[in-house]
């Protein structure tokens, strides 16, 4: 990948001074996949915690359930996100990671 994952503000890299521009690059796409998927966990709790809580309404409040169908839903539609973002750049990390190999041979 040739582009940073998160801007310099929120990843601070650049207060790593020892780090070349490309590694700093590449901590950068580090730090933004270990957010993406730290995120896509917390997505996953989320859906499971609405379904649960949908429970008390199936026999009951047929508005509160709507409710909480679509909300899952949208929660579904983030984890379908992050679950494309993370199998391309994934793909390119894997491909960057074995010519470093290669090189420090």
């Amino acid at each position: 990948m040739t582009q940073k994952f998160l801007p310099d503000g929120l990843s601070k890299v650049k207060d790593f001074t020892f780090l070349s521009n490309g590694e700093q690059r590449y901590l950068s796409q580090i730090q933004g996949r270990t957010y993406a998927n730290i995120f896509g966990l917390v997505e996953r709790y989320i859906n499971a915690k609405v379904l649960e809580l949908s429970r008390d309404y199936w026999f009951g409040d047929q508005t509160a359930l709507e409710a909480l169908v679509r909300f899952s839903d949208e929660e579904l539609k983030h984890q379908e996100l992050f679950g494309a973002s993370k199998s391309s750049p994934q793909k390119e990390c894997r491909a960057a990671t074995s010519s470093r190999r290669s090189r420090t041979r």
